[in-house]
């Protein structure tokens, strides 16, 4: 039992009753982009909102469909959050092992994005959406990956899921336009960041959501 994923929920494995999260609550969901940065959201907003999120990589967009269900339940009161983000994009847009064709097709991933936004309307009524972009790939090139993906592709699925939420009425924040002109010093390898390019990162979420719950 992952008892640490129960930790960072607020509860413990003898069930809900003690779950701490039921008012005043920002739900971040997200790749390995948004693991980064989210200990610093947390620390930002700590004296005001009480920031989840679950304690696993939440990879590509059915997974977030697939495990959505899963994570709400670790919330007493959904109606209560007050705020949910999300990212999702790079497992994607990668080209798996090598492979020819991006995880998902650019129509499947719109679609996904949609449904999404439409599960997290359902499941925290009350909670403003916020969709963050993905984030460009290191400009080092001479980092070669198995599971590449370029920007000029990143580009094209940021392009088409900004119009699906814009469509859906919910928030959207550029994280590509705001990361694209960091240079490969920020970066740890092709994608991931260094610990003080996830700080400013965080801040940047951290500013965004602000914006949204206290104008």
């Amino acid at each position: 039992m992952n008892t640490e994923y129960f930790k960072n929920l607020g509860r413990t494995e003898e069930g809900y009753a003690e779950i701490q999260h039921t008012s005043g609550s920002v739900f971040l969901i997200g790749d390995s982009i948004c693991m980064g940065y989210q200990p610093f959201v947390k620390e930002n907003l700590q004296k005001k909102y009480d920031v989840v999120y679950p304690n696993e990589n939440c990879r590509n967009s059915q997974y977030i469909i697939t495990s959505l269900n899963r994570w709400v339940h670790e919330f007493k009161e959904p109606q209560d959050v007050k705020l949910v983000s999300f990212n999702c994009g790079h497992w994607d847009v990668a080209h798996w092992n090598r492979d020819d064709d991006s995880l998902t097709s650019v129509a499947e991933y719109q679609k996904n994005i949609k449904r999404i936004i439409r599960q997290l309307k359902k499941v925290f009524p009350k909670a403003i959406i916020l969709f963050f972009t993905t984030s460009p790939m290191s400009p080092n090139p001479n980092i070669n990956h198995i599971n590449y993906r370029s920007n000029k592709e990143i580009e094209v699925y940021n392009e088409a899921a900004v119009l699906e939420a814009i469509g859906e009425n919910v928030y959207v924040a550029d994280m590509y336009e705001f990361m694209k002109d960091w240079d490969e010093t920020n970066f740890i390898d092709y994608v991931h960041l260094t610990m003080d390019a996830n700080r400013v990162l965080g801040k940047f979420v951290t500013k965004k959501i602000l914006s949204l719950l206290e104008g």
